[in-house]
């Protein structure tokens, strides 16, 4: 009896509970839930819109380096520096030893140069053919009196002449020689083309001097000089034409035998070789 009179209080109570909530309100239209729900749409935009205008900012927590990245940071602040200093020190002392290298290649060079010219020159000035008077040959003659007097050339270098033309003079005068005389080629004298081999020898044209010139000089009247030049080339390329010339007066005297002898006084010009000359060597003769 008492579970029944429980059971039916509890039924009773529920009832009573139920009965006292109120009443869904049944006067909400359709339209009314309408704009309830536009307004929802509204709000999510607007919403929406707050979250573009306003950005979130996201922190990332930094990850962990590894040891190959920790060693690459070390190696830029530290090694990597030194080893810039160390190339760019070796770089300017490859190209200060590369400039020093080349100044003495040219100072080198230069040397070389003046080293074989100097032994082209020396070469040249030994070898070459080099042509002087030698002596005078003299010829005297009693029927009637005269003198023959040859001038003779001698090459006293290794090689021999090429192109040598040679003439000789001799005039008498009343005093000596003139400062100013030009030392001309006079008319009746020959240009002779002449060869001489190395240390060889050869006459040029004989001057024939009659007795009344002679005569003359023994008395004290007057004097007699001979000159002549010859212009000549080496054997060598690129060198220069040469040229010797003389000049020489003639002493005459009588010996006691009343032969006629004949002595030489070299002249105090137009006696030299090449750039002592006087005069310029001549273009190779026709």
């Amino acid at each position: 009896m008492f579970r029944v009179a429980a059971l039916v209080i509890s039924i009773l109570v529920f009832c009573d509970s139920y009965s006292q909530q109120p009443a869904p309100n049944l006067a909400i239209s359709i339209p009314q839930k309408q704009q309830q729900s536009a307004k929802q749409k509204q709000n999510s935009v607007t919403e929406i819109k707050n979250t573009e205008q306003s950005p979130v900012f996201v922190k990332i927590a930094p990850t962990q380096k590894t040891k190959e990245q920790i060693d690459h940071e070390a190696y830029e602040q530290n090694e990597k520096p030194a080893l810039d200093r160390w190339v760019t020190g070796a770089t300017v002392f490859l190209a200060a030893v590369t400039a020093a290298l080349a100044f003495f290649t040219y100072f080198l060079w230069g040397a070389t140069r003046r080293l074989v010219e100097d032994s082209r020159n020396a070469l040249v000035s030994t070898q070459r053919a080099f042509v002087y008077i030698k002596n005078f040959e003299v010829h005297p003659f009693e029927n009637p009196n005269r003198l023959s007097i040859i001038p003779t050339w001698e090459n006293s270098g290794e090689t021999p002449t090429k192109n040598m033309f040679s003439h000789v003079n001799w005039q008498w005068f009343l005093a000596a020689i003139p400062d100013d005389f030009n030392f001309p080629d006079l008319a009746g004298e020959e240009t002779n083309r002449l060869l001489i081999g190395p240390k060889q020898t050869i006459t040029a044209s004989p001057l024939e001097i009659k007795s009344e010139w002679i005569d003359r000089v023994i008395d004290g009247n007057g004097r007699i000089y001979i000159w002549g030049w010859t212009d000549y080339d080496d054997v060598f390329k690129d060198t220069a034409r040469h040229r010797t010339e003389f000049c020489n007066e003639v002493i005459i005297i009588r010996t006691k035998e009343h032969e006629i002898a004949a002595r030489f006084k070299l002249h105090k010009t137009h006696n030299g070789a090449d750039d002592e000359c006087l005069k310029k060597p001549k273009a190779i003769w026709s």
